[in-house]
């Protein structure tokens, strides 16, 4: 059975059909539809019955919605403004009115809906964009701001630590905002398989699972690795636990690849393969945690990890950027730092 989608608001509208946002251009004739708001996706139908497929679509994600209560030939106006596009909205009383404007204004940072339209118009433009915006948008300064616009504040931040890490290995701030172009061409391509129903969420369990297991041990070294102050051994069992870790990275790109080839060019799944040469390298893990001017960076980055996969803090075990407190008793002191280096060799031992 069919997903029955309920909208968000729906009701009698009068809409003006799209025109170039050129003064000089004759303004279109309205025309009465029944509306349906979906996330930012506002789809028009010719009766209130007619619920398979829609007339025409306006995508209302990232414009600017005006109203306008008073005068000209609406009383109450709302006017949309994409990027060279104008819509206008008319509601029949002020009621109605108000109230699509708040549901529009809630819109524009939503998500766009799919569903069945007729004939191309503006559901024509938006399918369209759909399928060549994977590969623009992360090339083009408005692609690029697009996508940003939509990322949570925590999310950028991360990326931006990723990037200076990824700058500082590579000794190249090219090669790092290479990589954040390719991450942002694959994950649009990876939503729009997932918003067709081509891919199911069930689909990257495994893929997430190895994703999780090489945060976990990367987690557990960084909790314990502060208190080893011999920097042979130091280097050691980073180099050993982070062999791991990119062997758990692999997994992850392989099940991508696996998962994706089916339904994308081999130019798009190249760009996983690409992604993971730079970012599943023990080398990679390793200069991170030994440079002391990427501590920083590392930090954020797996707090935020912590947070994704529920691993509480260990409150006995110093961080990597967090230094030992000293005592007045010598000896006390040596002994102390004697038992936790052992112990916490004993800890990353027996982690995997």
């Amino acid at each position: 059975m069919s997903e029955i989608r309920v909208p968000d608001k729906e009701g009698w509208l009068e809409k003006r059909a799209g025109s170039k946002k050129k003064e000089n251009k004759k303004k279109s004739a309205w025309h009465r539809y029944y509306f349906k708001l979906y996330g930012s996706s506002l789809y028009y139908y010719s009766s209130e019955k007619d619920s398979k497929t829609a007339r025409g679509v306006v995508q209302l994600a990232r414009v600017m919605i005006e109203d306008k209560k008073e005068g000209g030939e609406k009383r109450f106006l709302i006017t949309i403004r994409a990027t060279e596009r104008l819509f206008g909205i008319s509601a029949p009383e002020e009621p109605e009115f108000l109230s699509w404007i708040s549901f529009f204004q809630q819109a524009v940072s939503r998500d766009p809906i799919s569903l069945p339209v007729k004939g191309e118009g503006e559901q024509g433009v938006f399918f369209k964009a759909k399928k060549t915006i994977a590969g623009k948008a992360a090339s083009s300064g408005l692609g690029k701001q697009v996508m940003k616009s939509v990322i949570p504040d925590e999310i950028k931040a991360v990326i931006t630590a990723v990037k200076d890490i990824i700058a500082k290995d590579a000794s190249s701030r090219e090669v790092a905002d290479r990589v954040e172009r390719n991450v942002i061409k694959l994950a649009l391509k990876t939503y729009f398989l997932y918003e067709n129903k081509t891919i199911k969420l069930e689909d990257f369990s495994p893929i997430e699972e190895s994703l999780k297991q090489a945060l976990r041990l990367t987690l557990t070294v960084y909790d314990h690795i502060g208190r080893i102050k011999d920097p042979a051994l130091k280097e050691e069992i980073l180099k050993e636990k982070f062999t791991v870790v990119a062997i758990f990275l692999e997994k992850v790109e392989q099940g991508l690849i696996d998962l994706l080839k089916p339904f994308l060019t081999a130019k798009s799944i190249s760009r996983i393969s690409e992604v993971a040469r730079i970012l599943a390298r023990m080398e990679f893990f390793l200069r991170a945690f030994l440079d002391e001017t990427l501590w920083e960076s590392v930090s954020l980055i797996l707090n935020f990890s912590r947070a994704y996969i529920s691993i509480p803090t260990t409150n006995s075990s110093p961080s990597l950027v967090t230094t030992n407190s000293t005592t007045t008793n010598s000896t006390t002191t040596t002994t102390t730092t004697t038992t936790t280096t052992t112990s916490t060799e004993e800890t990353l031992s027996v982690t995997q």
